[in-house]
């Protein structure tokens, strides 16, 4: 591609930056003020809480990472300048969605030409999700950014013999396989495209490209073997993953486990921990444990294989359509807390219809765009390996701008061309896609509805002492679904919390359960609102004191303040005293699955 032709195009990007910069960040001051971002929950929360203990020191928890690391050492480091702010996290993720910007165009201008690059920057800044994944504590943006750098390197570089630059590949996707190691399965792919462009040479570089990964992701898979006792990858959770997304009774999207006390990272891997160990009989690492559900569902599979290939269809289906499946608070959450973001049109139901269109134009010289075909096919394994998830679909989100702007582009050179048989086929694709992708079911419906965003924002506000303000969460919960069983019984429970007796009672009627027997327990409520005080003046040491005393005053502690106090002894560095009491707090809760 002619690089003057790419110069003189490229001034067309500085109104589309300036759009996107101005529209980023009206949507951060409408959400800036809103718990979406002033409250993190479940992983943003484990994400916020590991930052803060970088920020002071401490590098990582004395056990195997079940979250990816990278994505809360570079927010420790932010906060060490800025203090634990989500808000700057989020303009730190503003500008890292410029450079997705500029390193799209600057990918699809030498993929294609100018025109379509410019197209697909322009879809992309009309793109809703774009903007949400920015003000989320989330690491999707990030691997967005690491990963478009990634391709743009590979197809700039394709042709370049020097060993160095293939390592440097490497080292780029082995940081974004340390921030989701789904990246994995592409780099393993790559050896199609590379081979194709070099021959038997490309096995050589793809070789180079592992060393460059191996040198950023050995390190951890060594620590996390060593501290975890066993042989653990980056992560602990791949297993775990596999069952969520594969077990004989999964929806094919995320869904919390009855076994599990909260959908939080540190009480997902205990919860799933401590039932491997309940079922086998035995103490296991975190490592054997993934291996057990593991192992669970592939005996799922092997037994129904039949039920198993009508999810993994259901689970295509939900990849290529327009609903963004949530695993922390969703797209639709955000859209709640701003009407900016709501008055947003462009989601998948309009780009995945035209990206694949575009794919079908493409196909003209497949060969050329292997590199792009192989990326977006990697990314549907993940989901199907796993689970699907909007936060795992997100990075083809790029790639498919680029096919999209193909098709609005080049289906005008076709009819110049005369080429109808193209145009026909990538036509059909187009409204057959449409169709899919906008086809509503009972279950996209029930993913799209912000009810476990405020159920889940309310939950966290329980937790941190602020019964009065979770009461609003729970309401609006329950305004999305009447039905919310779960959300009458919590808001139940803050109504006792806050003395309103009867409304309480009318909560736990709603639910189908019988009012709670609620004696004075002032001493010990005087204790949870003096611990939850001092967690939240970081005085960690007073706070486990404290709640050490809370549990004197019980005789037979409920599982949720066993399961306080094994926080708190993790937030001490005291990790055999939090194991102890996780496991007194599955043990308490009794719950068989």
């Amino acid at each position: 591609m002619d690089d003057n032709a790419i110069t003189r195009t490229r001034r067309w990007l500085i109104p589309l930056i300036i759009f996107y910069m101005v529209v980023a960040t009206l949507v951060l001051v409408q959400l800036g003020s809103t718990l979406f971002v002033k409250l993190p929950i479940i992983d943003a929360e484990t994400y916020h809480i590991w930052a803060i203990q970088i920020m002071r020191g401490h590098l990582a928890p004395h056990e195997p990472f079940f979250l990816s690391p990278l994505y809360p050492v570079l927010l420790g480091i932010l906060y060490l300048v800025t203090g634990p702010s989500p808000a700057a996290a989020m303009v730190v993720q503003m500008f890292m969605g410029l450079g997705i910007l500029w390193i799209l165009y600057e990918t699809a201008a030498r993929t294609f030409r100018p025109s379509v690059a410019i197209m697909a920057v322009m879809v992309l800044v009309v793109y809703g999700p774009f903007y949400y994944f920015g003000d989320t504590l989330l690491s999707a943006t990030l691997i967005l950014f690491l990963n478009t750098v990634l391709l743009w390197m590979l197809w700039t570089r394709q042709a370049d013999t020097r060993w160095w630059i293939w390592v440097l590949i490497g080292a780029i996707g082995g940081l974004s396989a340390l921030a989701r190691p789904n990246i994995f399965i592409f780099l393993g792919l790559l050896i199609i495209p590379v081979v194709a462009w070099h021959g038997r040479s490309g096995w050589k570089k793809w070789g180079m490209v592992w060393i460059g990964v191996g040198i950023l992701v050995v390190p951890v898979i060594v620590r996390n073997s060593i501290v975890g006792r066993d042989f653990t990858w980056t992560t602990t959770t791949a297993g775990i993953n596999i069952y969520i997304g594969n077990h004989l009774h999964s929806t094919g999207s995320y869904t919390e486990a009855p076994f599990v006390m909260s959908a939080d990272a540190r009480n997902e891997a205990d919860g799933y921990r401590l039932e491997a160990e309940k079922r086998t009989g035995k103490t296991l690492t975190a490592a054997a444990a993934s291996q057990y559900w593991l192992g669970q569902t592939l005996k799922d599979i092997i037994q129904h294989p039949v039920q198993y290939v009508m999810l993994t269809a259901h689970k295509i289906f939900v990849f290529f359509h327009r609903v963004e499946a949530p695993t922390n608070i969703s797209y639709y959450g955000a859209r709640a807390h701003s009407p900016l973001l709501n008055s947003f049109i462009v989601d998948m139901g309009l780009l995945m219809p035209l990206a694949l269109a575009g794919i079908v134009i493409s196909l003209r010289r497949a060969k050329t765009y292997l590199l792009f075909y192989v990326y977006v096919f990697s990314y549907l394994v993940a989901n199907l390996l796993f689970f699907v998830a909007s936060e795992y679909r997100f990075p083809v989100v790029g790639v498919l701008c680029i096919f999209g702007a193909v098709f609005m582009v080049e289906i005008f050179r076709l009819f110049a061309e005369r080429r109808f048989g193209w145009i026909a086929a990538s036509v059909l694709v187009y409204f057959a896609a449409l169709g899919l992708a906008n086809h509503q079911t009972e279950f996209t419906r029930s993913l799209a509805s912000p009810r476990m965003d405020y159920f889940n924002l309310g939950s966290t506000l329980v937790k941190w002492g602020h019964a009065q303000e979770a009461v609003l969460q729970f309401q609006k919960a329950l305004a999305e679904d009447p039905d919310f069983q779960e959300a009458h019984v919590q808001l139940g429970w803050c109504y006792l919390d806050i003395g309103e007796r009867n409304l309480a009672e009318e909560e736990f009627r709603r639910a189908g359960l019988a009012m709670p027997e609620v004696t004075e327990l002032s001493r010990r409520d005087s204790l949870l609102q003096q611990s939850q005080q001092q967690v939240q003046a970081r005085d960690f040491k007073a706070a486990l004191h404290t709640m050490e005393e809370c549990v004197s005053e019980w005789q037979s502690p409920p599982f949720w303040i066993y399961q306080d106090l094994a926080d708190l002894y993790r937030l001490n560095q005291d990790y055999v005293n939090a194991d102890k009491y996780d496991r007194l707090a599955q043990s308490s809760r009794n719950i068989n699955y």
